[in-house]
């Protein structure tokens, strides 16, 4: 019995990125890139929040008796791990920019 394969989806040009946008429109594209990076950034603490917020609800739900434990242990690791790449992320970041401001021009 043969199995159906999609196929897959078409790849964007180049042209339509928005690094390439961003890059085509001279000095006005470090403002919008920097704000693209900071509205996701903003958005990724923003859902990391909620994760972290479900799972406090889960611990709750479990202590009580009517949540079930395997999902919460896994919501509990998901949520753990998403901290831990955050930090990392921070950290990174940190130490770009101090490297950036230990520069001499």
């Amino acid at each position: 019995m043969p199995i159906a394969i999609p196929p897959l989806p078409a790849i964007p040009s180049i042209g339509n990125t928005p690094i390439a946008q961003a890059s085509s429109s001279g000095a006005n594209g470090a403002s919008v890139a920097g704000t693209d990076f900071m509205s996701q950034l903003g958005q990724a603490i923003d859902s990391l929040q909620q994760q972290q917020t479900a799972t406090n609800a889960q611990a709750l739900s479990v202590a009580s008796g009517t949540g079930n434990i395997a999902n919460y242990m896994v919501s509990a690791e998901q949520t753990n791990l998403a901290t831990q790449l955050t930090d990392t992320l921070s950290q990174k970041a940190t130490a770009a920019f101090n490297l950036i401001m230990s520069m001499q021009f």
